[in-house]
């Protein structure tokens, strides 16, 4: 039986008087597991409250063993890729060492730490950063300091971790790496992603909607088999619900077709006389008793089939797969964008020409550190490009990949 790493009992939260999520529990062990849910749904809450970064509202949280947090943003701590690791006073003492500088004090803080260096050169290799630890942070590209944060991690071989959305920004090859350390890393992982390819390697998945937290064993195509069988059978019950539903108002109309009908019936006889007024009265007071217990329970089951069908619905919307539609542009392909043998600063590319029309989409694909950021941040006007033409047509936005554009003070309105 594996051990449990951390439990978590009935935990909720909420800012002010919003609620993020309410009474939900789970287990963590030393393996590999991903968590789902839709956006702003408290996945990124829910790690920073098992990383203890801030109090839940309520529940419990208890660690068996150390664990690391690797955040969605705001990844790394000092100025160079040492203090970003977490070894900057031993890489220091080495250097002061190398280059003869060191005191007795230096030689005691490694006695038995010799080996070091060689492992975070080989780290740092294996994730295809061939840097010095005294590389400054402002000089790596949002993919590179991606890659020294998992590094960081990935040191901590004895820590389980907390991962928030550990792809973002890498390359090909970065995930591939990624998913490779994953998969070796024994102390277990709770990672936050949309990666198809790393959810298809956990080992268990927890899913975070409106309704709690859900667990599922296995791995992406096992969790996906399950979800598609639940949502066609909420969509079948659905169905059945606004059938039920129709069938319902119809045989009201038909009823209340039928009452009116017999009361002309009763209003003729009583003009023409040819029955009792007494007896006309009764079968008048017994009609209209049984038309109301009729009414009655006809909105009982009204009021029943209105809250199961929104019950029905709201489980629907919860598991419906996410989409999002890029509306098509006007049909007019005018010019949007013209660069001509641009050569980018800091990197080595072949000079790069393109033009870009009106409705067209185009996707930026390189390694990371090969200049992508610096050529958006060219077209957007905040970089110079060493030589070449690049002009726009119209008014550009510049989304970066840290979100600049949004003022963290300000609310979402």
């Amino acid at each position: 039986m594996i051990p449990i790493t951390c439990r978590f009992s009935r935990l909720s939260h909420h800012f002010d008087n919003t609620e993020v999520f309410n009474d939900i529990s789970a287990t963590l062990s030393s393996n590999l597991t991903g968590l789902l849910g839709r956006n702003g749904q408290g996945k990124s809450v829910l790690m920073a409250l098992l990383a203890q970064a801030m109090p839940a509202s309520a529940g419990t949280i208890a660690w068996s063993q150390p664990f690391h947090w690797v955040q969605q943003t705001q990844r790394l701590q000092g100025p160079r890729i040492a203090e970003a690791l977490g070894v900057a006073v031993w890489y220091d003492c080495f250097q002061r060492i190398e280059s003869g500088g060191a005191n007795d004090q230096d030689f005691s803080l490694v006695a038995d730490l010799w080996h070091l260096p060689a492992q975070w050169g080989r780290v740092l290799q294996e994730a295809g950063l061939d840097l010095p630890l005294s590389t400054p942070i402002t000089h790596l590209s949002g993919g590179e300091q991606t890659r020294v944060a998992l590094c960081r991690a990935f040191l901590l071989d004895d820590h389980y971790l907390l991962l928030d959305e550990p792809s973002n920004h890498l390359d090909t090859g970065g995930r591939k790496w990624l998913a490779t350390k994953l998969s070796a890393h024994s102390a277990g992982a709770l990672v936050i992603t949309h990666d198809r390819d790393l959810l298809h390697r956990v080992d268990h998945i927890l899913e975070l909607d409106t309704h709690g937290l859900h667990e599922y064993g296995g791995n992406y195509a096992i969790y996906r088999s399950i979800r598609d069988a639940q949502l066609a059978a909420t969509e079948q019950q659905v169905n059945t619900l606004k059938k039920e539903q129709l069938k319902q108002k119809r045989a009201q109309q038909q009823e209340l077709e039928k009452t009116a009908q017999r009361r002309k019936q009763g209003e003729q006889l009583r003009r023409s006389g040819s029955q009792s007024k007494l007896l006309l009265d009764a079968k008048k007071g017994k009609a209209e008793s049984n038309f109301g217990k009729l009414k009655q329970q006809q909105q009982q089951r009204s009021g029943e089939l209105t809250n199961k069908l929104s019950a029905t619905q709201s489980a629907l919307e919860a598991i419906k797969p996410q989409t999002f539609h890029i509306a098509n542009q006007a049909r007019r392909k005018s010019l949007c964008l013209h660069m001509s043998d641009l050569v980018l600063p800091y990197v080595t590319v072949p000079p790069l020409s393109i033009t870009v029309r009106a409705g067209e989409r185009w996707h930026i694909k390189g390694k990371n550190g090969s200049g992508k950021s610096t050529l958006l941040r060219i077209i957007a006007g905040l970089e110079q490009a060493k030589t070449g033409i690049c002009k726009v047509y119209g008014d550009c936005l510049y989304l970066d990949q840290h979100f600049s554009l949004l003022d963290g003070e300000q609310s979402a309105l």
